[in-house]
């Protein structure tokens, strides 16, 4: 009890310690760092119209728009002040145009930041380094009485980049040290098991004999090469096989129940509750994503469309593919459980013979699923193939009774190479390095990456045990796999998020592998809360 405790504290203080750092960053970089309001003292020979566009984040070409601007009138005369206030805006950058040609002239410019109650007024020479123009109607001189600028068109406009860096220590060091304690005080008192994701991690792991806990682990290596693909360019290609693996283990764990009951495929109760658990469980959470993603834009027929599976975009062209094979599922496995009476070895052959035709040419079937801006056949082989390896690997007991503990080592061996493989061919990068080639295997090459990677899973299935089981055993693997379902639907959301978040509060880009550790582990959180209020409720509940 002690030594837990222990850890506990450990790891609490270590979060304590990440808050306390995050904290004190957002409100140093982001809170203090920008100017959320400016006052542009000025005199100008005529009335003239102003409006200050400002940019977001530190960057190097920033884009205005009249979403984010502020007009204000101009009054010919003695010296006068325009005020702008942008509240909540993190501006850095600003774009200043002058609706008529006038001679302006601006002596001085205060900055203001509300947060840190910090002011930083910019006399003659600041100015001069401030300004900028590419603009051919108008002309910047500086002298001892200000900037002048003179405009011979109507709507000219000069560029103006600034920083204001405030001062409040009592806030910054305050905030940060509030963080950090509250951090502390929850990991103490927080009880993971209470997290129902958290709670499956340990409770499948306690039922390792009823429930094979690799797969989750290889689940969740099938998530990470998604999101590999989406983060960092020396991997294009490994999303494709990450996505042969999700179809594959679709068709192995949801084969299981009517292989281990062959009579269910008949009954018509058995069959209408498996299409509702099946739905159940995966509309939800699908509907959930295409609301956060296409519910704020304009067009309504995008989200309709993508809610009636009549439109795919993007990493969603998968789950056309997923539901078309949970509607076909029953029919197969009573097909099958048809030929089983007559003989296994048929039903072996049949199977098998249907899944390389399928594999090598899916568009035999004749239908067309939308994915990817384009119609694309089912892959129909890629679930068959999963549902083989149920047929032919650890559901028979003769198989796992010839395999001596040397034999198990060998097939961990075979598994460790061809996971290898698989990992690195999956990588253009890798392919263009060793071959030269600019080439994308697992897209051009579909079926062979569907059979490596269910020959994958087989050899974890027969190995437990063994080095390989001990990896695809690996808790952060597990803990992906679990909630990889809203792991792969909501990455893309994550990304977008954390680059802007990075560029907007702390001025650094987020790129490849960086980008990549940050993504898994922010949509891992995430995914904590979409899978315990959302997926997990639809798993347990039953249906009729």
């Amino acid at each position: 009890m002690k030594k837990q405790s222990k850890k506990r504290m450990i790891i609490a203080l270590v979060l304590a310690i990440i808050a306390a750092l995050l904290v004190h960053g957002f409100i140093k970089n982001h809170g203090f760092s920008n100017a959320d309001g400016v006052e542009i003292s000025y005199q100008t020979d005529k009335d003239t119209l102003l409006t200050l566009y400002y940019g977001y984040g530190k960057q190097q070409s920033p884009e205005f728009s009249h979403a984010n601007s502020q007009a204000a009138l101009a009054y010919a005369g003695d010296s006068r002040i325009a005020r702008f206030v942008h509240r909540n805006k993190s501006v850095f950058d600003s774009r200043l145009e002058i609706d008529s040609a006038t001679r302006f002239r601006i002596s001085k410019i205060t900055l203001v930041n509300s947060i840190s109650h910090s002011r930083k007024t910019l006399g003659p020479d600041q100015l001069a380094t401030a300004f900028s123009t590419t603009d051919d109607t108008i002309q910047l001189s500086s002298t001892n009485a200000g900037l002048a600028i003179e405009t011979t068109h109507p709507r000219s406009s000069v560029n103006f980049r600034y920083t204001l860096q405030g001062h409040n220590p009592v806030l910054l060091y305050g905030m940060t040290f509030l963080a950090g304690m509250l951090i502390w005080l929850f990991a103490l008192r927080f009880n993971p098991r209470q997290i129902p994701a958290i709670d499956d991690l340990y409770a499948r792991e306690s039922a390792i004999h009823s429930y094979r806990i690799e797969l989750d682990g290889l689940r969740g290596i099938a998530a990470l090469l998604v999101v590999l693909e989406h983060t960092w360019w020396r991997f294009a290609g490994s999303g494709a096989t990450g996505v042969w693996i999700f179809f594959a283990l679709s068709g192995y764990l949801l084969s299981q129940p009517f292989i281990s009951r062959p009579e269910r495929a008949l009954d018509g109760h058995y069959v209408v509750n498996y299409i509702f658990r099946r739905l159940a469980r995966i509309l939800p959470m699908y509907f959930l994503t295409i609301v956060l993603i296409f519910g704020v834009t304009d067009n309504s027929n995008i989200l309709l469309s993508h809610l009636l599976f009549l439109q795919a975009d993007g990493h969603l062209w998968t789950i056309p593919q997923e539901v078309f094979f949970y509607l076909v599922l029953p029919f197969i496995m009573l097909l099958l459980c048809l030929l089983s009476r007559i003989n296994r070895i048929l039903l072996l052959a049949v199977l098998a013979s249907v899944t390389c035709v399928l594999l090598f040419n899916p568009a035999i079937i004749g239908l067309e699923l939308y994915g990817y801006g384009q119609y694309t056949p089912p892959y129909l082989g890629w679930f068959l193939i999963g549902m083989l390896i149920a047929y032919i690997g650890p559901a028979s007991d003769a198989w796992q009774a010839k395999l001596t503990d040397k034999h198990r080592s060998w097939l961990s061996i075979f598994g460790i190479g061809l996971l290898v493989i698989l990992l690195a061919a999956s990588s253009s990068w890798v392919v263009q390095v060793v071959t030269g080639s600019d080439i994308v295997l697992p897209s051009k090459f579909k079926a062979i990456f569907a059979i490596m990677g269910a020959a994958l899973m087989l050899l974890v299935l027969l190995s437990p045990g063994t080095l390989l089981s001990r990896i695809f055993s690996f808790t952060p693997l597990r803990a992906i796999g679990i909630v990889g379902y809203s792991y792969y639907l909501l990455h893309p959301l994550v990304i977008d998020g954390l680059m802007d978040f990075s560029m907007q509060y702390f001025n650094y880009p987020l790129l490849h592998g960086q980008l990549f550790v940050v993504t898994s582990f922010v949509t891992w959180l995430v995914c904590l809360f979409s899978y315990s209020l959302i997926e997990r409720p639809f798993l347990v509940k039953k249906h009729p």
